[in-house]
């Protein structure tokens, strides 16, 4: 498989048009699931003695 700047331009540029004619409210359910995915691979990723404490946070 080869590497195509030209196809990675479409393609990202295809992506947008897409992302640009998505309701709002459907942005919104695809923003909270990428930052349900994001804490998940946190959680994943960071030891339990280094993850921070609600209390941290007060």
């Amino acid at each position: 498989m080869r590497f195509s700047m030209d196809e990675a331009l479409r393609i990202k540029r295809a992506s947008r048009v897409a992302i640009t004619a998505t309701p709002i409210a459907e942005k919104l359910r695809i923003l909270e699931r990428l930052r349900e995915r994001d804490r998940a691979i946190r959680r994943a990723t960071i030891a339990p003695e280094q993850r921070p404490t609600r209390d941290a946070a007060s």
